[in-house]
C-alpha cells in the first residue's frame, strides 16, 4: 500500500501544498533504501522526516502531531511526494478524476421563485 493511501486524506493535500511550495529543503537517500529530509513547517519551524517507502509506517517526524507517534503527517507527504513524483502525479490524477465524475453526476437545477 501507497504511504498517501495510508495518510489522512488532510495530511495528503497539506502535504501536496508543502510539496508544491517546495518546502522540502532536504532530502538525502541512506544506504538502507530510506530517506532523511527536513520540511518548513506553516510558522518556519523546520522539521526533520526520516522516510521508508517500503515500510511507511517506519516513517516518522518530529513535528507535534507525529512525534512518537505512528502517523503519516503533512511533512512525511512531502518528503514522499519529492522522492517520489510519480505519487503526486497519481494523487493528483485521482483528484481530477473523481473531481469530474462528480461534476458529471451532478445535473444544473433550476429553482423557481414564488
Amino acid at each position: 500500500m501507497a504511504l498517501i493511501d495510508m495518510a489522512s486524506s488532510k495530511s495528503v493535500w497539506r502535504g501536496m501544498e508543502y510539496y508544491k511550495q517546495n518546502k522540502v529543503n532536504s532530502c538525502e537517500p541512506k544506504a538502507d533504501g530510506t530517506y532523511e529530509g527536513t520540511v518548513t513547517g506553516n510558522v518556519g519551524d523546520v522539521y526533520h522526516v526520516h522516510l521508508d517507502m517500503e515500510h511507511p509506517k517506519k516513517s516518522n517526524c518530529d513535528c507535534p502531531m507525529a512525534n512518537g507517534r505512528k502517523v503519516i503527517c503533512k511533512h512525511i507527504v512531502a518528503v514522499s511526494m519529492h522522492v517520489a513524483s510519480s505519487e503526486a502525479d497519481r494523487f493528483k490524477n485521482e483528484k481530477t478524476i473523481y473531481g469530474s465524475a462528480f461534476l458529471n453526476y451532478v445535473q444544473p437545477v433550476t429553482i423557481l421563485l414564488g
